[in-house]
């Protein structure tokens, strides 16, 4: 068991004094990201700089969260067309780089779920989750930081229906990577996630379970795991793995 620092939002009450620093954290991650783009406009807005009144219908997430962290400014852009066509990239490259079955060409999705993380000097980060419309329900999740210097930088967090935060998913990941090469062919030194899973959660500040579906060179292996908050703050971690196949 190998402890973190980060927090998940699901357990908002579990943050104590690991509160900042799990936050710096998250912005720092953001600001590594290496994917930037210019703030994405439409033809409409070549003439008009100001973000429609209109809820897009793809948009279902409740934005109060937004409204308070980010302010109304950035939240009305979040929440209009403005960052359509950046969303719209995301999924396809997603569904490109982890394919699912029955996927809509182009794909059809809808926002469920922005999570806002506090501003900083540096600029604005927020996760968006997607529901896309498949043979079987696929989500996919991105954390989206406006900076004040480059412009917008995003990055794809776990597939599925994790609710490990993107500081705990980056942190886990090199665990679970390490876990699935081990149930993977002799050489294998590579691992992709899949897909995500909550197996039990019980409620803010107690463990939760999750199964997360590893690639690794072929072999598909289920590397369970169990998350623990720490009375210290932050949150602790244990992986289950199947038993090895026979040789």
């Amino acid at each position: 068991m190998v402890h973190q620092s980060a927090i998940k939002a699901a357990v908002e009450q579990s943050r104590s004094n690991k509160e900042k620093s799990g936050h710096l954290r998250t912005i720092a991650c953001a600001l590594a990201l290496t994917v930037a783009i210019p703030w994405p406009k439409t033809s409409a807005e070549a003439t008009n700089t100001s973000p429609s009144k209109t809820l897009p219908s793809y948009i279902e997430a409740d934005r109060s969260d937004a409204d308070q962290v980010l302010g109304s400014a950035l939240t009305d852009n979040v929440f209009s067309d403005r960052f359509t066509a950046l969303r719209k990239q995301l999924v396809a490259t997603s569904l490109r780089g982890n394919p699912a079955p029955g996927c809509a060409e182009p794909p059809v999705f809808t926002l469920e779920v922005v999570s806002p993380e506090k501003p900083t000097q540096e600029g604005s980060p927020w996760e968006e989750t997607y529901a896309i419309s498949c043979k079987e329900r696929v989500r996919r999740t991105f954390l989206l930081f406006l900076s004040v210097k480059d412009g917008m930088k995003h990055s794809e967090l776990a597939p599925g229906d994790t609710i490990a935060d993107a500081i705990l998913q980056r942190d886990f990941l090199q665990g679970a990577t390490a876990a699935a090469m081990s149930r993977a062919r002799t050489g294998c030194r590579a691992a992709q996630v899949r897909n995500t899973r909550v197996t039990s959660a019980t409620g803010a500040s107690q463990p939760w379970t999750e199964v997360w579906t590893m690639d690794a060179c072929g072999t598909s292996v289920d590397v369970g795991v169990t998350f623990t908050p720490s009375p210290n703050g932050g949150i602790d971690w244990s992986i289950v793995l199947p038993p090895s196949p026979r040789r």
